[in-house]
């Protein structure tokens, strides 16, 4: 039969180490009550600003996102004015930083239109800049740099485009016509050793028999 435990004097409670803790713990409270609470109080503030803040920043992304497929659709009805007024108020970071870039992009492409070359390559710039991750548009931003480039007659440079566009291209058509356009630019600008390492690049892609022809001619171009 158990026997009944003994009750604990106050003096073995102060030597149990339990209680002793305890004890400190109470006595250091007591003696830093009122940083703890500063500190809890911090970090609460902290935390529902946070939220706060997380919260804002996904609105206002959401609200970028639905401007920029309201000013493709008037872009796509000829309402090109209210267009920009959309795309520019995005980049300019009315509704944060994120799609900023791609609203860049979109101005670049109705600036090329207008043939207003300069504003073209501003928008396209500060689109790659952006670092997104979009790959098709990267590549015809960079295309696109390329013909301007090719119709200003700079035509190295254009070709350094157009080869960069390549090289980010998922699809092999893309990959084609962008490679096709860097070698005729490398051979406009005389610039032999460009072209065929350009050529060299496009020969690494699952051609075509007419793609596959293409190159087979342009070799022999540079053979001549």
């Amino acid at each position: 039969m158990l026997k009944p435990r003994k009750k604990m004097t106050k003096k073995e409670l102060k030597k149990d180490p339990f209680f002793e803790r305890m004890d400190a713990l109470v006595r250091f409270y007591h003696k830093h009550q009122q940083k703890i609470w500063t500190v809890i109080l911090v970090v609460v503030v902290v935390a529902v600003g946070g939220s706060f803040i997380n919260r804002s920043i996904a609105k206002k992304q959401s609200q970028a996102k639905s401007q920029l497929t309201i000013a493709q659709f008037y872009l796509r009805s000829g309402q090109e004015e209210f267009a920009i007024a959309i795309f520019s108020e995005v980049k300019d970071g009315l509704y944060g930083d994120k799609y900023a870039g791609d609203a860049a992009y979109y101005l670049g492409y109705i600036n090329f239109e207008n043939q207003n070359y300069e504003k073209a390559k501003e928008n396209y710039h500060f689109f790659l800049e952006s670092k997104g991750d979009d790959t098709l548009m990267k590549s015809s931003a960079l295309a696109s740099l390329g013909s301007i480039e090719e119709l200003q007659g700079n035509y190295n440079i254009a070709s350094e485009y157009y080869r960069k566009a390549l090289e980010i291209a998922d699809l092999t058509y893309l990959k084609m016509s962008y490679g096709e356009k860097a070698f005729q630019n490398a051979l406009k600008a005389g610039n032999i050793t460009q072209a065929q390492l350009i050529l060299e690049d496009l020969e690494k892609l699952e051609l075509n028999e007419i793609q596959t022809n293409k190159l087979m001619a342009y070799a022999s171009m540079i053979e001549k």
